[in-house]
């Protein structure tokens, strides 16, 4: 490297980049190194609703997300080459792909394209309702009861509606989890999205990190009795690999970083790290978790509203709770927000 090359390498200004999809549109936000927002883009995204039954495309949501890159980059006068790292938060959104990563469709229509089941999806309700008649020990980490947004009710209603579809899907993925795929190679799943939606039990993962101190290792927290009992055994072979054989931290670097057809579909450089992503809402609690003042540092948690296309609570403490404390805590907390 030549002397005039190299300093302006090493005078080159850090700019990190996030990438948000939200239900209907894909933004993307340039930031310093003091966390000053250098500019922002967003880009739509198509959405088909019928009924019970809302999904989208992954492939329609990559191509959003390299528009909003692109522009942002544009606004805030930053090249591909400044970007030095980047990450993905997504809606709780069920993602199906077959071995290739081409998607699988999930509608009755049979069309390809729609390959996902939006968060906001109520079609597997009586699914959801077989679930939670079983009882499992497993339901007291998600407040005792699974909501038919999550995912185990939309996979076991795929399997029980869309048999081709059910054989042909060789990866499962929340969309946050699909986006950070798409742009490393890697599958990495997210300690964030998995304990949220899909059951995967925290606490148990933690031990195996506390005894291996890794922050990135083979999924320990799947219950396969669980999976078993609710018809959908056969997500536990290899391995659990068709849900997540491996879970990571969020903001863990996957894989090799940003692929070359990824980095050159979105105008970056390959190479740079793609951390481990987080759920939407998840990433605006640790954005608020960042902004707290000093004075309120001896606080034992807080609060969030956040408010996009729902308007919800995010509870922020160091105190563990699971199951009814956080629903009755919930349930005071709106009596007071929304008498």
């Amino acid at each position: 490297m030549s002397t005039t090359v190299a300093h302006a390498a090493s005078t080159r200004r850090a700019v990190f980049l996030g990438v948000d999809v939200g239900t209907g549109s894909a933004r993307a936000g340039l930031f310093d190194e003091n966390g000053k927002l250098l500019g922002s883009a967003s880009s739509p995204i198509q959405i088909w609703k019928e009924g019970d039954c809302i999904e989208q495309s992954s492939t329609d949501i990559w191509h959003s997300v390299c528009a909003a890159v692109k522009s942002a980059c544009s606004i805030a006068n930053v090249a591909g080459e400044e970007v030095t790292g980047m990450g993905f938060a997504a809606t709780c959104s069920l993602v199906a792909v077959d071995a290739e990563g081409a998607p699988v469709t999930v509608s009755w229509s049979g069309d390809s394209r729609r390959n996902i089941i939006v968060w906001m999806d109520h079609r597997a309700v009586k699914q959801a309702e077989k679930i939670n008649s079983s009882n499992s020990p497993v339901l007291q980490y998600c407040g005792g009861a699974l909501s038919p947004e999550m995912e185990p009710p939309k996979l076991l209603w795929v399997k029980e509606n869309l048999q081709e579809s059910w054989s042909m899907v060789f990866r499962w993925m929340d969309l946050s989890d699909w986006l950070s795929y798409r742009a490393t190679g890697d599958d990495t799943r997210s300690l964030c999205t998995t304990v949220c939606k899909w059951t995967y039990l925290g606490h148990a993962h933690m031990q195996q990190m506390n005894e291996k101190d890794s922050r990135d290792m083979e999924a320990c927290g799947w219950d396969d009795d669980f999976w078993e009992e609710i018809g959908l055994g056969n997500l536990v072979d290899g391995h659990h690999a068709k849900i997540g054989r491996s879970v990571a931290f969020p903001g863990h670097p996957l894989g090799s970083g940003l692929t070359p057809t990824a980095a050159k579909e979105l105008g970056l450089v390959a190479g740079i790290p793609v951390g481990t992503s987080l759920i939407d809402a998840h990433a605006g609690g640790v954005g608020i978790m960042e902004s707290v003042p000093e004075s309120t540092s001896d606080a034992k948690g807080f609060v969030v509203i956040k408010c996009g296309s729902i308007a919800f609570l995010v509870i922020i403490s160091h105190i563990i709770k699971y199951g009814i404390h956080v629903q009755s805590m919930i349930r005071k907390l709106y009596a007071i927000v929304w008498p």
